[in-house]
């Protein structure tokens, strides 16, 4: 196939129209636009929770259900989020410490895996038997 030397939307090492001129200008990205944007969803996620609710009030515990599985990234995103950038200390640890307790129970309850008797007894405060 011949290239289009006349169409500006092909590329070629002649063209030098594409620039990102044509493109908006984009605010900075502050703490403060990233909450407002925040904002935004949580509003949305509220309007469409609302609508499903008055639809069908008999399915509000689905629901809710749902609404809450849609959400357990963002919930989980924040706590990570709280772990690594919070001001407070006590903030930073106990997001930390639950992190950690999730994990390491999700690890412990799984027979799959290998170390499980060695967190297990970790977690109880017992010293793990020597492994060979």
């Amino acid at each position: 196939m011949a290239q289009d030397d006349n169409n500006p939307d092909t590329p070629n090492e002649n063209n030098t129209e594409n620039t990102n001129d044509d493109l908006p200008e984009l605010d900075p990205i502050t703490a403060e636009s990233l909450q407002a944007e925040l904002r935004r969803y949580q509003q949305a996620y509220k309007e469409e929770f609302d609508q499903a609710q008055e639809a069908h009030p008999e399915q509000t515990i689905d629901n809710t259900l749902e609404f809450f599985k849609n959400n357990v990234p963002m919930a989980c995103a924040q706590i990570v989020w709280l772990m690594e950038n919070s001001t407070s200390d006590s903030t930073r640890l106990a997001s930390s410490k639950y992190v950690i307790d999730r994990v390491f129970k999700g690890m412990v309850d799984s027979p799959e895996d290998p170390v499980r008797d060695i967190l297990a007894a970790l977690m109880k405060g017992e010293t793990p038997a020597p492994t060979e």
